[in-house]
């Protein structure tokens, strides 16, 4: 039987990729992701009726136009957040992650409209890539690691954000 490319190894020792459980520490990482999401919500509600409410008194716009520019921005709030926090919840209720070493295959960084990158994405190699064959990362570890670099890798197959990613070397031991 010939080796799998995808297989994980570091110093000649194989060390599999596996499914297990989210600890408590992941567990609480995704209840407080939950909780700071409300804040900025109701922020945004906030600010989005204070504009609407100048408008009204500066503009002369009727009262029935602003009323219908605040429900629709109250409807897409509560939709953005009732659609994150399902997410949530369902990585939650679902509670497994995959972890294991991969090899980056690839390194993207999407960028916006002014050319400054604001999405860093890895292409993964790995046992679990039909799963989780892309992770979004922050631009530090972005720039700390190169294609063909193995790293370790926890994250859950309903997220695009990793709960661990390290560069790991051949003398490192996890």
């Amino acid at each position: 039987m010939e080796p799998n490319p995808t297989h994980d190894y570091r110093g000649g020792q194989h060390v599999p990729a596996q499914i297990v459980p989210l600890t408590a520490e992941d567990r609480a990482f995704f209840e407080e992701k939950k909780m700071k999401i409300s804040p900025w919500m109701n922020f945004l509600i906030a600010a989005a009726i204070a504009f609407i409410s100048y408008k009204v008194f500066t503009s002369g716009a009727t009262i029935w136009v602003s009323l219908g520019f605040c429900v629709f921005v109250g409807l897409c709030v509560f939709l953005f957040r009732y659609f994150f926090i399902t997410k949530t919840n369902r990585i939650l209720a679902h509670g497994l992650k995959h972890t294991g070493q991969a090899r980056i295959a690839k390194k993207i960084a999407y960028q916006d409209s002014n050319g400054s990158a604001s999405i860093f994405t890895l292409t993964l190699d790995w046992e679990f890539s039909k799963k989780i064959g892309q992770v979004q990362v922050s631009e530090k570890l972005y720039d700390q690691l190169q294609e063909n670099d193995w790293v370790y890798l926890e994250a859950s197959p309903l997220s695009k954000r990793p709960l661990v990613v390290e560069k790991v070397s051949p003398t490192n031991e996890i």
